[in-house]
């Protein structure tokens, strides 16, 4: 979501407020607007579709674990 220069993410809060986030920073919005928008948002057309995988998460479990090598430190001794 943007709304000016800002852009972050829309969440909805335990009381069912509409905020930005942005950060840490929540920003309120105008919860009629915001509901009104997301009640006349188009529909997933394929219900199956929904059910799915989503491909970056199918590639991610199929991806190995990294490896992680941790080297010592040399320290340089002035005599």
């Amino acid at each position: 979501m943007s709304k000016g220069a800002q852009v972050g993410a829309l969440a909805m809060t335990a009381e069912g407020e509409y905020v930005q986030v942005v950060g840490d920073h929540l920003t309120p919005l105008k919860t009629e607007e915001i509901a009104k928008a997301v009640a006349h948002a188009p529909k997933e057309s394929n219900p199956e579709s929904s059910r799915e995988t989503p491909p970056w998460l199918e590639a991610r479990t199929e991806s190995p674990a990294p490896v992680v090598i941790v080297k010592k430190r040399w320290v340089a001794v002035m005599p």
